[in-house]
Formats: C-alpha cells, sequence, structure tokens
C-alpha cells in the first residue's frame, strides 16, 4: 500500500473523517471550559552588588598567602540565589503567612470553619480500605506545613539564569496574578534575608579570625593581606546590616501577564484538530484492513 492508496481510502471515508474532527474539537471546548487559566508573573534580578565579585577574586591570591580560601566565598550568594529560595528555611518563614497558606493550599483550608479540614474522596477512602485490608500502615493526616510549602514552590516556582546578562528571572504561574505578585515578593524577601543573615554570620566569624591573625603574624606582607581581607569583610558586614537589598536586586518589580498563559485556546483546539486527523487516519486503516480480511474470508469460503 503506497502513499497514494491511503489518500484514497481516507477520501473513501471523509465523512467520518469530518465527525472525529468534529469531535476532537468538542472534546476540546468543554476541556476550555473546565480548564482553570492562570497567569505569568514574572520577578526580574540582579545582583545588588556587582562589584562584589571583583573584589573577592583580587583578594583570592592574597588569602592564599595566609591560609584562608576565600575566593568564591561572599561573591557566590547570587549564584545560591536559587538554593536559598526554594530552601525548607525560607518555607518555614513564608509557613506563617496565612495568606500565602490559605491560598496555596485553598483546597483544604475550611474558610467557614478557619481551620484545615482532611481531603474526603472516594479514591481515598478506598485506598484507605486496601491499606487496611493489606496490613499497610496508615498515617494520621496533617495540615500543610512548612515541607508541604517547600515542595510546592520547587515544582511551582521556576528561576532561570540569563547566559549573556547578570540577570535571573522568576517566574510563577497562578490563577490569581494579585497573589503571584505577593508570592514571588515574599520569596525574594524571605530568600534575600536568608543569605544576608548567613553572610552576616559568616562575615562575622572571619573577622574574628583575621583580627586574632593580626596579633600573630609579623611579617609585613602578610599582615597587609591580612588588612585587606578585613577591610573586605568588614564591608560585607556593613552591607548584611543595611536595609538595602543584599544578594538580589529586584529589577522594575514583579509583573503579571495581562492575560492567561495557560491553556492556550488556539494551541489546544489544533492539537484536538490534529488528534482527530490521526485518529481519522487510524480508524479509515484499521477499517480497510478489517474489510480486506473479511473479503478474504468469505473469498476463501466459497472456494
Amino acid at each position: 500500500m503506497n502513499f497514494t492508496d491511503i489518500l484514497t481510502r481516507l477520501w473513501s471515508r471523509k465523512f467520518s473523517g469530518v465527525v472525529f474532527v468534529l469531535l476532537s474539537i468538542v472534546v476540546g471546548s468543554f476541556y476550555l471550559r473546565a480548564a482553570t487559566y492562570t497567569y505569568t508573573t514574572e520577578l526580574v534580578l540582579t545582583p545588588a552588588e556587582q562589584n562584589a565579585a571583583k573584589i573577592s577574586s583580587n583578594l583570592a591570591g592574597l588569602g592564599s598567602l595566609v591560609g584562608l580560601n576565600l575566593g568564591n566565598g561572599e561573591s557566590s550568594g547570587f549564584a545560591m540565589y536559587e538554593e536559598a529560595a526554594k530552601s525548607y528555611a525560607v518555607a518555614v518563614k513564608l509557613s506563617e503567612d496565612p495568606v500565602i497558606m490559605h491560598k496555596v493550599f485553598e483546597g483544604l483550608w475550611d474558610r467557614d470553619y478557619k481551620t484545615w479540614k482532611e481531603p474526603k474522596s472516594v479514591s481515598s477512602s478506598i485506598i484507605g480500605g486496601l491499606k487496611y485490608i493489606l496490613g499497610i500502615p496508615r498515617y494520621r493526616w496533617i495540615p500543610p506545613g512548612p515541607k508541604d510549602l517547600q515542595e510546592y514552590i520547587r515544582k511551582s516556582v521556576v528561576i532561570r539564569d540569563d547566559k549573556i546578562k547578570p540577570i535571573t528571572t522568576v517566574s510563577f504561574d497562578h490563577r490569581d496574578p494579585n497573589f503571584s505578585i505577593y508570592f514571588l515578593n515574599r520569596i525574594n524577601a524571605e530568600a534575600d534575608n536568608f543569605l544576608r543573615q548567613k553572610s552576616l554570620i559568616r562575615s562575622t566569624e572571619y573577622i574574628k579570625y583575621l583580627q586574632g591573625r593580626l596579633n600573630e603574624v609579623q611579617v609585613v606582607d602578610y599582615r597587609q593581606s591580612l588588612l585587606d581581607q578585613l577591610r573586605f569583610y568588614e564591608r560585607m558586614r556593613m552591607m548584611a546590616n543595611s536595609d538595602i537589598s543584599f544578594v538580589a536586586e529586584v529589577f522594575g518589580g514583579a509583573e503579571a501577564s495581562q492575560r492567561p498563559t495557560r491553556p492556550r485556546p488556539s494551541i489546544v483546539l489544533v492539537i484536538c484538530i490534529a488528534l482527530g486527523l490521526i485518529s481519522w487516519t487510524l480508524y479509515a486503516l484499521f477499517a480497510e484492513m478489517v474489510k480486506n480480511a473479511i473479503s478474504q474470508i468469505r473469498t476463501g469460503g466459497t472456494k
């Protein structure tokens, strides 16, 4: 069977093709009516201190003279932003905000009784019964907490680094664009503060260490190296104690799309039409095979 034969057989069943395509479009329209439309919110960030990496790089060679490997210390803060934003420590802080918890897990929050409720469904009841019969342990349901919020952030929040420019874009899809803006701003604030506190503690410890070494080292070159390192970490501690952005500086603020970005009706309809055409093709070929098989059986029976 060549390509021309296939087209001929498809054309002979063109009316069934119309039916398949129309049914696919109907299914797609029902999906679009039932789907939850989400908006995409983006937060563009830049390194809060552009010169930190350069200063740290210049001091790396000096630090090696006194037994310190500090070349990638504070300058790696912006590179650690994604890990901080999706860390458990940040999730703990965010879980203390009822606005976030009630919105993220709104299906588990009872607005009337102002309490968390265990989800009930037929499938969960069946699974629970099977576990009981099979002797599988059944654990007590607990309300959502920091760990659940951390998993939600890891799955829902996307952080992309620009390969050319020192820019990081944080994006989040949700049906409520106002909440998306609030959520990303809170994540950014807590992640920045988390790295700020870690840097403050580390800088303070380095300062104590360097001050102790200054009292011990007498060589002029070594003392100058220690003084340069000390000035750098004094500067980092001063920055960590300030109220301005420490690692990630917001570039323009969080912005939500004016229209829903998912699902896209045009793409859904194109996919439905394509599936309808594929279904029609498979049906036509299968029907032709069945027809030929029946014809051969009848021919063999007559002989």
